[in-house]
């Protein structure tokens, strides 16, 4: 879908996002991808994964399409009048190609951009990943049991590591993003809007797909607090374009989308 997209073959694409099926390949592709809030769009007749994690959001190359996609999935929906101005740049040990491409775009944007941390940031990816790959077992033991000759070897073995996760190990993970949830209600108090990376590191190529595990940035912990993302491009002296996430409370895709713009038009001179 993100390829098409990217293409010129289709305006508008979507795509379930688990823990960044939407916002990495939106980075991978230089387009943009929105997470959409947990529950905010219906699951019915989809596949699950995980379940209390699964969500559907557009994909498209601009924020115009995200918008018009928005409105496909729920009609009615319009972007904010006005546009969130302060920004919480979250530093999670990126490329520093990709940090100063972040950077530059926000200054660009004249958003009010404030530092801000997260403690831990290594261990909630971890806890992230771990909760994910627990519920995805649980969801699909049965098809590896029946049919894991119709699986890829590379989902396979994930999914046979998975069956490893142990009650106290999902135990230790759920306390770890109780914090990261707790941190992010103390930073709604402060910004509206929080920046990060999308990805680590510019898209390793198709032989080496094996090292995107290692690009990973917060996608995963946005889904587990169950709140949106915007992916979307920013120019880098890179390969291609970076991506940054603009993460904000729960049900707040208008207001992301109207700062988004915002960054957009900014760019674009």
């Amino acid at each position: 879908s993100a390829v098409a997209v990217a293409a010129g073959e289709a305006d508008v694409a979507f795509g379930t996002d688990t823990g960044g099926s939407v916002r990495i390949p939106a980075a991978c592709c230089g387009i943009a991808g929105l997470k959409t809030t947990w529950g905010r769009v219906s699951l019915e007749d989809v596949h699950p994964l995980a379940p209390a994690l699964d969500t559907i959001g557009p994909m498209a190359r601009d924020i115009s399409g995200l918008v018009t996609g928005m409105a496909l999935l729920e009609p009615g929906f319009t972007i904010a009048a006005e546009a969130p101005r302060t920004v919480g740049r979250l530093a999670i040990g990126a490329d520093p190609t990709i940090d100063a491409a972040i950077d530059g775009a926000l200054r660009t944007a004249g958003f009010d951009v404030q530092p801000v941390s997260i403690p831990d940031v290594d261990a909630v990816i971890a806890a992230s990943l771990t909760v994910l790959s627990a519920a995805a077992w649980a969801t699909n033991a049965d098809l590896v049991r029946t049919s894991a000759d119709l699986i890829g070897a590379d989902v396979l073995d994930r999914l046979r590591r998975s069956s490893t996760i142990t009650e106290a190990d999902l135990a230790a993970a759920r306390v770890t993003i109780a914090g990261w949830r707790a941190a992010l209600d103390d930073l709604w108090r402060q910004v509206d809007v929080l920046a990060a990376p999308t990805l680590l590191g510019f898209p390793a190529l198709i032989e080496d797909a094996a090292t995107m595990m290692a690009l990973r940035g917060l996608t995963s912990p946005v889904n587990v607090a169950g709140v949106p993302s915007l992916a979307m491009p920013v120019p880098a002296d890179g390969p291609l374009p970076a991506s940054v996430q603009l993460i904000g409370p729960a049900n707040s895709e208008d207001r992301l989308l109207a700062a988004g713009a915002v960054l957009e038009a900014a760019l674009r001179g």
